[in-house]
Parts: C-alpha cells; sequence; structure tokens
C-alpha cells in the first residue's frame, strides 16, 4: 500500500493505492515504475486523439471501431520504428505524399 499525496491549489486528497507484485523494489522505485508507465500510456493516448483524431471517430457500424482501433495501433509501431524526427503527425503526411518513403516505414524497402 502506498499513500499518494496530491495537492492542486489549496485542495489537497490523500489516496490509498494497493499494488500486487512479486518484485521486492522500495516504495519509491515502485511508484517510479507506476508513474512511467502513466507517461508511455497518457502519450498513447494523446497521439491516438491528436494526431489519429480518435475521439472523433463516428463508425457504429460492424467491427469499424475495433479494425480502426487495431489499424491506429500497427500504424504508431511502424511510425515508432521510423527514425525520423518529424512529428508523426507531418510522417503521416509525407506518407501520403511519398510513396517511397511511405515503403521505407512500412518496410518495403
Amino acid at each position: 500500500m502506498i499513500l499518494s499525496k496530491r495537492t492542486i491549489g489549496d485542495n489537497t486528497t490523500v489516496q490509498r493505492r494497493y499494488f500486487i507484485t512479486s518484485s521486492s523494489m522500495s516504495a519509491k522505485d515502485l511508484m517510479t515504475s507506476v508513474r512511467s508507465h502513466w507517461g508511455i500510456e497518457n502519450q498513447l493516448h494523446w497521439i491516438l486523439d491528436v494526431v489519429f483524431k480518435e475521439d472523433g471517430n463516428r463508425i457504429l457500424k460492424n467491427y469499424g471501431q475495433q479494425t480502426l482501433s487495431v489499424l491506429r495501433r500497427i500504424s504508431i509501431n511502424l511510425l515508432n520504428q521510423d527514425e525520423s524526427k518529424l512529428s508523426k503527425k507531418r510522417r503521416i503526411f509525407r506518407m501520403a505524399m511519398d510513396a517511397s518513403y511511405m515503403k521505407k516505414v512500412l518496410g518495403y524497402l
């Protein structure tokens, strides 16, 4: 169990957090690990919302939402493998404009 204290303005809240693990980490190391996990998770959701506009998806038929969700995550993994210094949004745009770059990102070259 770890007690987490959070202060926003004049408001302070204390929360108990329970973790089950086989690791013998200290509480400080465990919280560092949890924070880094949520940082990665939040970054993924930001990319899905901002770059892929996932929240604006209005497909309601059959398995369209699930299919697009899988395709977006595959796209993110492929874009992460590209070592370009461009933002993900610019990489997507460049893929749309340059077939050779798209083939490189998709692993055809």
